[in-house]
């Protein structure tokens, strides 16, 4: 099957067959676990007592949900207050007496920005993406299997036709257990010295086919088309966006991976909404392809295992094709 090129009118007719598939959705959600709601003392809970937490937990959903409409902060805080006393409860059933580490920077483990809508959570996927969804709306869901309850809070969404991508090609030096990130960076910026040798891109191509550790990339020169904000790590992400890019720059950027050298293509072909359509459609198209391929494959028996297409037989024993 050939590479396939759309036109910008079939990349919007397949890509309004399902408008809110390409979109990105910003949120706050908090799990309130029915274990924490178990009476004090029991660790192996009756179908009673299950029930009880259940109910238990659903109320105090339910509460957050309705108080903390509209006020993201209050939500917010709400969440905070819950985790302090979830802590401290933990802190007193707690036979350790180990003295506590210092504490590692908190992160603010409920808000999710431009997640995609296949990476929902799944309960809260329909809720999400419903017409009439305002800023600041809030619901509260049972995860399943009497786990507890999902409390979200809708902030906002985006299409991504307006999200502008790039084009970048890089080479990585992963780090490990062998290889320290002093190692890495060393190798990088030897490579960086070779590479200015002869400053163009298909000679980091062909350098990033040798020298990079990035199976992604490795065997097509590094190269990772239309990326979107926020989809490659932070540094990673923030040297190629920053505002002063332009093509032809190279860079070099540490990240958990290792280190990188990274050279700076240009624009990408398209906006993200219509990246993540071209790649939806591909793959539908493909998989209609095959499909029809194999279909037309019908299988014969005769002194071996033959499969029958237009006129070719397959033979398993014998090595050859041979025309009916």
């Amino acid at each position: 099957m050939n590479d396939l090129d759309y036109t910008q009118e079939e990349i919007d007719a397949y890509g309004a067959e399902d408008p809110t598939a390409y979109n990105s959705y910003s949120y706050r959600y908090y799990l309130l676990s029915t274990s924490d709601y178990y009476e004090e003392g029991v660790e192996t809970p009756n179908d009673e007592q299950k029930a009880a937490a259940l109910t238990a937990v659903e109320s105090a959903a339910k509460e957050l949900a309705e108080s903390s409409k509209g006020d993201e902060a209050k939500f917010k805080a709400a969440v905070e207050e819950l985790e302090e006393a979830k802590k401290a409860a933990q802190e007193e059933a707690s036979t350790d007496t180990t003295e506590p580490t210092e504490a590692e920077e908190e992160t603010d483990s409920t808000l999710h920005e431009n997640v995609l809508k296949s990476n929902l959570v799944t309960v809260l996927s329909d809720w999400m993406v419903e017409d009439g969804r305002q800023a600041g709306d809030t619901t509260y869901v049972a995860a399943g299997n009497d786990a507890g309850f999902y409390v979200a809070m809708y902030l906002d969404s985006r299409d991504n036709s307006d999200v502008e991508t790039v084009n970048v090609r890089h080479i990585l030096i992963s780090t490990s257990d062998n290889v320290t990130a002093e190692d890495a960076k060393k190798q990088i910026e030897d490579l960086k010295t070779q590479f200015e040798e002869d400053p163009t891109e298909e000679h980091f191509a062909e350098m990033a086919e040798s020298h990079s550790s990035d199976t992604g990339s490795n065997t097509n020169g590094g190269l990772y088309e239309n990326v979107a904000p926020g989809q490659m790590v932070d540094a990673f992400n923030d040297w190629i966006f920053d505002s002063s890019r332009k093509a032809g720059d190279v860079g070099v950027v540490e990240t958990t991976y290792g280190c990188h050298l990274i050279y700076f293509v240009g624009p990408g072909e398209y906006s993200f909404r219509d990246s993540l359509i071209v790649n939806a459609k591909t793959s539908a198209d493909y998989n209609t392809w095959y499909t029809g391929l194999t279909e037309a494959i019908t299988p014969s028996q005769g002194l071996g295992v033959r499969f029958v297409n237009k006129g070719i037989t397959l033979q398993s024993n014998s090595s050859q094709s041979t025309s009916n």
